[in-house]
């Protein structure tokens, strides 16, 4: 930044954290009080389904990135988890922070794009799972921020459902770069200002990994009401009122007042992946 000339200028910072072993600076811990962090909502592991066994015996006896892990983390544990985590955000908070004040030293802020985002969130103990590998809204839910001074409208709060690829059209526009195909990505930016609605369902797909070496896929669809995972060949699923389960502790899966809307969220998912493959 400080080498910068007066040609257009692109920068993609990547940190590696907040990610296992979850490893701030000690001076990053002294400034966030554990006591005041939320702990996960109670889960009844007994009601979970065997891809959610599967993995957590693998958290616990692989020490996958780092972490020791148990079946049923004491409150001091997840504490001390949740601690790690947001102190490892202070610091990335701060480097932000230092990246944006070299811009502005450079007199460039008020010409910048900022689009913070991230690939994937963390259980961080929620179902007594951590990491990722699952298709629970902590994971699935990214943070997503833009700052672009008198192109973006500060302060504006949206929570219509965008998939991460509906950030690439308002990004070229924003810059002023022509995108001759958006393919299947809508207008994140009109969704932003309310010109259009957002998505109405939004998809996700994993297959057979070292982590779930005991699902062959599993395929989400989730709409501002409902969530449905399914495994592919298995009887088992998931399903989740996410208006009025929003942890989504309570699997409706197969319950019968459910029903409908289990198969029509089903008959989505089913078109979806065929007009992918298609």
């Amino acid at each position: 930044i400080d080498e910068h000339d007066d040609r257009p200028l692109f920068m993609q910072l990547g940190f590696p954290g907040p990610h296992t072993p979850y490893d701030p600076p000690p001076s990053y811990l002294d400034r966030i009080d554990p006591e005041r962090i939320p702990l996960p909502p109670g889960f009844d592991m007994e009601r979970d389904i065997p891809p959610h066994h599967d993995y957590r015996e693998i958290m616990i006896h692989g020490n996958h990135g780092g972490v020791k892990w148990s079946d049923c983390p004491t409150e001091a544990q997840l504490r001390k988890l949740r601690h790690y985590y947001a102190a490892n955000m202070a610091m990335i908070d701060e480097r932000i922070g230092a990246v944006l004040g070299a811009f502005e030293r450079k007199g460039l802020l008020d010409d910048l794009i900022v689009v913070f985002t991230s690939d994937h969130g963390d259980t961080l103990g929620d179902h007594y799972q951590i990491q990722k590998w699952t298709m629970f809204d902590t994971v699935m839910r990214v943070p997503t921020i833009v700052w672009a001074p008198g192109r973006v409208q500060a302060g504006v709060r949206c929570d219509q459902l965008i998939q991460q690829m509906d950030l690439v059209p308002m990004m070229f526009e924003l810059a002023d770069v022509p995108l001759n195909d958006t393919r299947e990505a809508i207008h994140a930016g009109d969704v932003l200002s309310g010109k259009r609605p957002g998505r109405d369902a939004v998809f996700a797909e994993h297959g057979r990994c070292n982590m779930l070496p005991n699902i062959e896929h599993m395929a989400m669809v989730r709409t501002a009401e409902w969530k449905l995972v399914s495994y592919a060949g298995e009887s088992f699923g998931e399903l989740y009122d996410m208006r009025n389960d929003p942890d989504e502790i309570d699997n409706r899966w197969g319950d019968p007042s459910c029903r409908a809307v289990q198969e029509e969220l089903a008959r989505r998912l089913e078109a979806h992946q065929a007009n992918s493959i298609n």
